[in-house]
């Protein structure tokens, strides 16, 4: 992302810091193309626009406050799986994902992203990388063990039954987790 929109960006979310919208009350500082908007939404374009320039390690802060404003919302939830994938954080961009599928089911470019994420997963734990959500695991004894490969292929084998809730179960997230 160039400067002037990271700049930007910046400027929207400094300007939403005090009001949960961008308008009058936040100050003249925000643009006026901002008012009325959520905070939470805010705090995800900004984030998806680092993760845009991968950035993504700076992107995540900003994916949790808006989701702390707005537990619910899929988009961020679905973001913020995209940027802990590109870390490799594939069993926590993996959760991100079902997390988003609990609040839309029907949502055709989660499945996707959740489908790649479990082959990057797979992959980079084949070749040495990551295993369990822990970059560098890989190179512990046992990384490759059976029992995790079986774990990662039932996983992506409920990923194209897309079956949420025994996927949720297999990461260990508990109903209440959504």
């Amino acid at each position: 992302a160039s400067p002037h929109v990271l700049a930007a960006a910046s400027a929207a979310v400094a300007a939403t810091m005090g009001d949960d919208t961008a308008g009058p009350a936040a100050g003249s500082a925000g643009p006026s193309m901002l008012q009325g908007v959520p905070r939470y939404v805010t705090l995800n374009r900004l984030a998806a626009t680092l993760a845009n320039g991968s950035r993504h390690l700076e992107a995540l802060p900003l994916y949790e406050q808006a989701l702390s404003l707005r537990p619910g919302y899929a988009r961020a939830m679905h973001n913020q799986g995209v940027a802990l994938s590109a870390l490799g954080r594939h069993e926590e961009a993996a959760r991100s994902f079902v997390r988003a599928l609990r609040q839309n089911v029907d949502a055709p470019h989660v499945w996707q992203r959740l489908r790649m994420t479990l082959f990057s997963w797979d992959s980079d734990a084949r070749l040495g990388g990551e295993v369990g959500g822990s970059p560098g695991a890989g190179d512990a004894p046992g990384a490759g063990d059976e029992a995790e490969q079986e774990r990662r292929a039932r996983l992506i084998g409920l990923a194209y039954d897309r079956d949420v809730e025994a996927l949720a179960a297999e990461l260990g997230m508990s109903s209440a987790s959504a």
